[in-house]
């Protein structure tokens, strides 16, 4: 069995940003009925969220679509917090892939009608980067390596040629030799023969 937190959700008059003053004035709210998910949303994370909206001026979440569940424009801010983070926390070492599913995510929480431009603008920055400089370094480490495959095989080749040319002139020395021993025995006789 299942235990279930209970939550408690307040309905307050709609929080403008102007009045935002500090983070206690911080109220996260959807719809203008003023439902506040603060309860949904740890402490550390509504601090986090509330940077991104002080970043920007605005509520992030304030144009979200009205009906939508309380579950689901929670997740999308959660989530929000979690690629804001990722975005930061990038290296030129992170995967263009992880870069690219931030942004389609963020694209949906735009149509969701979340204020998410500046973290896909971050975004495409950022691919503009790797893109040009990983595919460089990438084509000039498969360069290198055809190189040494390359080095390699002549290597291997030019072992093989001198071997064969060790072996050939092995052969004609000895071949010479025979001849050289036949020729001093017929000297020999032509010299030592009677007149």
């Amino acid at each position: 069995m299942e235990e279930e937190t209970a939550r408690i959700f307040i309905y307050t008059p709609l929080v403008h940003f102007k009045d935002v003053k500090s983070f206690g004035d911080f109220k996260i709210q959807v719809d203008n009925d003023g439902l506040i998910l603060d309860s949904e949303i740890p402490k550390h994370l509504r601090k986090k969220y509330y940077e991104l909206c002080i970043s920007q001026n605005k509520f992030l979440h304030e144009n979200l679509k009205k009906g939508l569940h309380r579950k689901l424009a929670t997740g999308v801010i959660l989530e929000t917090i979690n690629i804001a983070d990722a975005i930061r926390a990038a290296k030129p070492s992170t995967a263009l892939s992880d870069l690219e599913s931030y942004d389609a995510t963020l694209k949906a929480f735009e149509d969701l009608g979340m204020a998410v431009g500046f973290l896909r603008a971050r975004i495409d920055k950022l691919l503009s980067f790797p893109r040009e400089s990983i595919s460089v370094i990438e084509s000039k480490r498969n360069e290198l390596d055809a190189a040494e495959d390359e080095m390699r095989y002549l290597k291997a080749k030019l072992k093989c040629f001198k071997m064969l040319m060790i072996e050939k002139l092995i052969g004609e020395i000895c071949g010479l030799e025979v001849k050289y021993e036949e020729h001093s025995a017929v000297f020999k006789n032509v010299a030592g023969a009677p007149w």
